[in-house]
């Protein structure tokens, strides 16, 4: 059963993907981008207002 699980999954993320992201919201904090490159972005800060996030 894992193993179809995985399955579909694989099938999933290949047709999207950002299908990780899509639904994730962040905590609070600081973040540091990397390209596919390797390289490095400036830093993010991200406060959000939860009562306002769906």
């Amino acid at each position: 059963m894992l193993r179809e699980c995985t399955e579909i999954f694989r099938e999933q993320l290949q047709q999207n993907r950002n299908l990780l992201f899509d639904s994730y919201i962040p905590a609070n904090g600081t973040y540091l981008i990397v390209k596919e490159d390797g390289s490095l972005c400036e830093p993010v800060e991200i406060e959000l207002d939860k009562k306002v996030v769906r």
